[in-house]
């Protein structure tokens, strides 16, 4: 349903719902390469995904949650409901891969 990707790509998602999403990565949504992923009381409901059912980020990837809400949503891999990984680079730089989750609910 949702991908975000790319240094200076920036999506708020406020009061809204994801539910009944498939993917490979993300069943609902995936944030990757620097992308920058804001969610604010949001339902997460049975999504499913080979890797993190609900939500993926990876690769220096933003993700913050707040008051975020996930019921029912399966993966293969990874978790349920969020998938985080760091993908492994040479020239890492350990600040640039942010995540902050909280007053939330997963089920």
């Amino acid at each position: 349903a949702l991908y975000v990707e790319g240094n200076g790509t920036y999506v708020t998602v406020t009061d809204s719902l994801f539910e009944d999403g498939t993917a490979a990565d993300g069943g609902a949504a995936a944030v990757a390469d620097g992308g920058h992923l804001y969610l604010f009381r949001t339902n997460f409901t049975n999504n499913e995904a080979t890797n993190a059912g609900a939500i993926s980020a990876d690769d220096y990837a933003v993700l913050m949650a707040d008051g975020i809400r996930c019921e029912g949503n399966k993966a293969d891999n990874r978790g349920g409901a969020f998938g985080i990984k760091q993908i492994e680079h040479q020239h890492a730089n350990p600040m640039t891969m942010y995540k902050e989750i909280k007053d939330s609910f997963f089920h």
